[in-house]
């Protein structure tokens, strides 16, 4: 876990879960990301906002994941 964690709001709302997820994604290491946001319950709906993002329909579940650790941690990139 981070050691910041009293610092990031747990809350249900998308709003928060994103937020919180951007936090994490500024770990900066894929793997530690990835299991950061696992461990709070945030990648799944993470990658479905990614999802909702991108009009792309062949990528598989890794990819998405990757797509979606971009997206929080440089969005720019994302989108170009």
């Amino acid at each position: 876990m981070l050691e910041t964690e009293e610092k990031i709001d747990p809350r249900n709302d998308l709003a928060g879960d994103e937020a919180a997820a951007r936090k994490i994604a500024q770990l900066g290491h894929y793997d530690a990301i990835v299991s950061e946001l696992e461990d709070r319950g945030l990648l799944e709906s993470q990658m479905q906002r990614v999802q909702s993002l991108a009009d792309i329909d062949f990528l598989n579940e890794e990819d998405w994941k990757i797509l979606t650790v971009l997206e929080l941690f440089d969005r720019l990139t994302f989108e170009h």
